[in-house]
């Protein structure tokens, strides 16, 4: 004759700091009926770890009866990547160092984005991201080449005839008299025949085969060209004086 002593029990541990995956193939292995393993986020738990436990530990339990659930870490909370631009570079470093992520910044010339302005970025705006996650972002170093203005003084000498005024002056009648001699003393300035210059000039948008400046001089007179020249090309520009070519020179980009 047999008498059952019924189902053989096990005393349930704590599975704490175990691995889940590992610790759920042991406890299937030893019978359990169901072994379930929920991911839970943790900031300071490793991932994989079991964090907590359905059954108590020290509890004795039948498992081709038992059900056991088992936590476990899935690190930090995920994190939604932002849209960096308009970041510099101080701002995504902020930004990375806040969110844990390791960052690598490259440069790369923009015809397009400001200097010292993100570029691009990868992963793109909107995937999740842990703490840890790498983040690469390029900064933009701005135009290759920019287009440049130039600035150029140059001296207009004037070499026109200047007439002294005559030391004589009549006088028609006595009652004219304040009035020829207010006349006289304007007239006691020398005269300067006026000169015409014409300023041709050379740039992205000027041809030198156009006028691009003309003026009336009767003394020396320095005046300012402006000119907006693209990478590796150069300017130019001619000074006529009274229709005769007096200077003529090239203006470099650098």
């Amino acid at each position: 004759m047999y008498i059952s002593i019924g189902k053989e029990e096990v005393t349930v541990e704590d599975y704490r700091g175990e691995n889940a995956n590992e610790m759920k193939k042991e406890l299937e292995k030893i019978g359990f009926k169901k072994v379930k393993t929920v991911a839970i986020t943790n900031d300071t738990v490793n991932v994989g770890e079991v964090t907590g436990q359905s059954i108590q530990a020290g509890l004795k339990v039948v498992p081709s009866e038992t059900t056991i659930e088992l936590e476990y870490s899935s690190g930090p909370e995920d994190i939604v990547l932002k849209d960096l631009t308009g970041y510099n570079t101080n701002s995504v470093k902020a930004y990375a160092l806040e969110n844990g992520f390791e960052l690598t910044i490259k440069e790369a010339f923009s015809d397009d984005i400001e200097v010292d302005q993100v570029v691009s970025q990868e992963p793109a705006a909107g995937n999740s991201l842990k703490a840890g996650a790498p983040l690469k972002v390029i900064i933009s170093k701005g135009v290759e080449n920019p287009d440049k203005t130039v600035e150029r003084k140059i001296k207009l000498v004037y070499t026109g005839e200047i007439i002294e005024a005559s030391s004589e002056h009549e006088s028609t009648n006595n009652d004219a008299e304040d009035d020829t001699t207010e006349a006289s003393s304007a007239s006691s300035e020398p005269t300067r025949t006026p000169q015409t210059i014409k300023v041709y000039l050379k740039d992205k948008t000027h041809k030198l085969t156009d006028v691009y400046k003309t003026l009336t001089i009767t003394e020396d007179t320095e005046i300012t060209l402006l000119f907006d020249l693209v990478a590796d090309t150069e300017g130019a520009y001619k000074i006529e004086r009274d229709d005769k070519n007096i200077e003529q020179e090239t203006v470099g980009y650098k």
